[in-house]
Parts: structure tokens; sequence; C-alpha cells
């Protein structure tokens, strides 16, 4: 989804009706497109992001694609609630 969400996009996460976890790359731009993309769907569709830490041990990885499967599902499991 790059750093945002097109309109097209947005119309097909609403039509799919679950809850949205979100996981952009862990630095500034990514902070700004999941506060922007969890704005576009607030009120319409529960939406999640993931947090970049297990515990007390942060992820050190900036783009979601380095992670193992292992903290991705941690993270997904603990997403935070927007």
């Amino acid at each position: 989804m790059h750093a945002g969400l097109t309109e097209y996009q947005r119309a097909r996460l609403l039509d799919i009706g679950k809850v949205v976890v979100l996981m952009f790359d862990n630095d500034e731009a990514g902070e700004r497109a999941t506060e922007d993309v969890a704005k576009a769907l607030a009120g319409k569709i529960p939406v999640q992001a993931v947090r970049y830490k297990m515990g007390k041990q942060k992820i050190a990885a900036k783009d979601p694609c380095t992670c193992t499967a292992e903290e991705v599902e941690w993270m997904i499991q603990h997403a935070k609630i927007l």
C-alpha cells in the first residue's frame, strides 16, 4: 500500500468488514501513514496498528519484511487498537 491508502483500497477494506491491522514501516513515514489510514477508516471498520517491540525488547526492524514470522505473529496478536 506504499505510504497511504487509495480510495479503491479503502473501499475494498470496508467491503471485507473485518479488523484491519496496519503494519507500515517503523519510521516517520510509516507512523504518518498509520495515522492517515486510521483516520480514513475511523468509525467505519475496526483498525489496529502493530507495535515494534516484544515485551521490553524492541524489534529493531524498520521494514516489516525484515521481521521474522515469529515477530510478525507476535506484533499482530498484540496490535494496538486505534
